[in-house]
């Protein structure tokens, strides 16, 4: 909890909202492989391939459809920070499946916010001694009790509950829906009207991860006797 957030505003002091949204799109495919890997879930062709539509879709949000706009962009040290950030939450994500097959979810947030709160508050307590404060207003309050207790303590805890109830590679996929509930929720908040590439991405991105979550067919017992046909 605390590496992953840290390292996530951090690399946004030297990279792009948008190059960072790109990195962590490819969150969904560490998480597969890391599961697959240590043997929590399996590798399957129809995950794989839902996490790489959503991932298209998530390029399509961010780049608002222009192959010129992907062309341009650049790379540094923050999109390393930023993709560090992503294995640490694929890892986290493995963590919640070991964990909540001994504690419940709520218990499992519990314990890791405790953790990670001396963490923060000495990092909080550095940044608040350091760096010059601007002025406290009711948005900045809003602000903070936002991201204090629904970002910080609520997500995670319904985090760990789908982890649990579906397991890590298929949870995973659904972190592409950010960028589409960003795209609708800033319609009514922010007036700013989704276009074309927003609503083509967002398209892409619910296929991907309809695709990911849904099971294939059955194969048939080799040993079971054929239909009769009437």
């Amino acid at each position: 909890m605390f590496l992953f957030n840290g390292l996530v505003y951090l690399s946004l002091e030297y990279t792009t909202s948008t190059n960072a949204a790109l990195i962590n799109g490819a969150t969904p495919i560490l998480t597969i492989v890391l599961a697959a890997a240590v043997g929590f879930d399996r590798l399957t062709g129809r995950r794989v391939a839902g996490a790489l539509v959503s991932l298209v879709g998530v390029v399509w949000i961010v780049s608002r459809g222009s192959l010129e706009a992907l062309a341009s962009l650049s790379f540094n040290r923050g999109d390393v920070i930023m993709l560090v950030a992503a294995l640490m939450w694929a890892i986290y994500t493995i963590f919640v499946i070991r964990v909540t097959r001994v504690l419940p979810p709520l218990a499992t947030t519990t314990i890791t916010a405790l953790l990670a709160l001396p963490l923060l508050a000495a990092v909080g307590g550095y940044e608040l001694a350091t760096q010059p404060v601007g002025p406290i207003t009711p948005t900045v309050v809003a602000g903070l009790f936002y991201v204090g207790i629904v970002a910080a303590v609520a997500a995670f805890l319904f985090w760990s509950i789908g982890v649990k109830g579906v397991g890590a590679a298929r949870a995973s996929v659904y972190l592409n829906l950010i960028p589409v509930f960003s795209v609708a929720i800033a319609a009514p908040t922010l007036g700013e009207r989704p276009g074309l590439a927003q609503l083509v991405g967002g398209l892409l991105v619910i296929c991907g991860v309809t695709l990911a979550s849904s099971k294939g067919r059955k194969k048939p017992d080799a040993g079971a006797p054929p239909a009769e046909v009437s």
